[in-house]
């Protein structure tokens, strides 16, 4: 019975330091980005600050979703897909550095970009294809705005049809 237990015992350490170790990955994998978008200035650790048309700042707190674009852009590198993966970021830095949209235009085409970006990463039986229509249309919408954004989302959207992500 002893057996038992410790062997039960070492199998749930191994599994919560398997957990801690993917969630340490995930955060890790995110750095990169973060501190392009300039998330990590000595002082400032929940807003994150874009110089835009030189002068003009703009601060906005991005929550969860740098963190989540960072993840899906890192698997999609992972598995294969750097297209995809440069071309989410691109679109990433795009709208985080545009001066034609608002902080909560932006903020909301980085949560709905994290929302395609997420289910691009999952294997085609996994995709909700549901979020990632509506997330789509958002960031269509949202993009007409800014016209650097306009001429970088068909990018996105030929690359999402050619991965297989969507259909054409």
């Amino acid at each position: 019975m002893e057996g038992a237990v410790l062997s039960a015992l070492s199998r749930a350490a191994e599994q919560k330091a398997s957990t801690i170790k993917a969630r340490l990955n995930q955060k890790l994998a995110a750095l990169p980005l973060e501190a392009r978008l300039g998330m990590h200035q000595p002082g400032n650790q929940s807003v994150t600050t874009f110089n835009v048309s030189f002068s003009t700042i703009a601060n906005l707190n991005l929550g969860n979703a740098v963190g989540d674009l960072n993840s899906s852009i890192q698997q999609l590198n992972t598995e294969g897909r750097k297209e995809l993966g440069e071309t989410v970021s691109k679109m990433t830095e795009a709208i985080a550095a545009s001066g034609d949209v608002d902080n909560a235009i932006r903020k909301e085409l980085l949560g709905h970009l994290s929302v395609v970006s997420g289910e691009a990463a999952k294997p085609a039986e996994s995709r909700k294809m549901g979020p990632l229509k509506t997330s789509m249309e958002a960031i269509k919408s949202g993009v007409t705005v800014g016209t650097q954004l306009l001429t970088l989302w068909p990018g996105v959207e030929h690359t999402l049809k050619a991965a297989g992500v969507i259909q054409g």
